[in-house]
């Protein structure tokens, strides 16, 4: 039996659904927004050959910061005091600075010097479109690595012999190409003999460039350059060629830096170890 002593509750109007719908809506975006530039980040990261890191505490944090802002879809439910209320409102006006900070500090970033952790050199890598590049670098089918074995000796293992790159492809484009192996003796003396020869020609041919010998720890380097001196701080568009060989363990390496960026990325010789 219906009750005459109620009093009808009256139906929303268009505009408090259409305020209503917004409220909510605004809400969502400002829940949203941080974890959008959390995977914005990774993604560039990701495409830079960066790999990421979590700060889990950041995490929690920015979770925590999220619930006022959650409070606001419930709190016309609740129906709190008007103290309440103002704050909830404070913390919202919080949230935002707060919470795009601990977004930011989410994700940092470790960039590993091991080349193996990028990706193999492929068609993506506008260095292949070098002469230089295809002349000084050999496609060497393999190298091998002297394992130790479970009995305490030591066997050479051959494995495949990639080239490994990290590639920019921005309007100021930069990339560095490394790869390092041992060679047996003859092809030690071979391939100095042959990359030594093959830059004295190309100095003499290439006035832009220059070409130097340089010693970093065991290393003797072989440089073919155009920019700044080498294993200095870079401050302007560089390229550099280096052919690098150890003659106490016949290790030779052959890297590539490239860059238009105007010295704000530093080539990637520069955070190898020498030693």
């Amino acid at each position: 039996m219906e009750n005459k002593n109620s009093t009808p509750q009256p139906k929303p109007t268009i505009e408090g659904r259409f305020c209503t719908f917004f409220r909510k809506l605004a809400v969502c975006l400002l829940i949203c927004l941080p974890f959008v530039f959390v995977e914005f980040w990774l993604i560039v990261d990701v495409h830079d050959y960066h790999y990421p890191t979590v700060s889990l505490r950041s995490l929690l944090f920015l979770i925590l910061a999220l619930l006022p802002t959650i409070a606001v879809l419930i709190v016309r439910k609740l129906k709190p005091r008007k103290a309440v209320k103002s704050v909830i409102g404070i913390l919202c006006a919080l949230y935002l600075p707060v919470s795009f900070t601990f977004a930011a500090s989410i994700l940092g970033y470790s960039e590993t010097t091991d080349f193996r952790n990028y990706r193999d050199l492929d068609a993506d890598c506008l260095a292949n479109r070098s002469p230089m590049f295809q002349e000084l670098f050999p496609t060497w089918p393999h190298y091998f690595e002297n394992v130790l074995q479970p009995d305490g000796h030591y066997e050479k293992v051959y494995l495949d012999a990639h080239y490994y790159y990290r590639y920019l492809p921005a309007f100021d484009y930069t990339y560095d190409i490394y790869a390092e192996w041992p060679l047996e003796q003859a092809e030690f003396d071979s391939e100095v003999a042959r990359v030594t020869a093959l830059f004295e020609t190309k100095a003499s041919e290439n006035p832009y460039y220059q070409y130097t010998t340089l010693q970093k720890g065991p290393y003797t380097c072989l440089i073919y350059y155009d920019g700044s001196t080498p294993f200095e701080e870079v401050k302007d568009s560089y390229t550099y060629f280096i052919f690098a060989y150890n003659t106490e363990n016949n290790k030779v390496r052959y890297i590539m830096c490239d860059s238009l960026e105007n010295g704000a990325d530093q080539p990637y010789y520069l955070q190898l170890h020498w030693q």
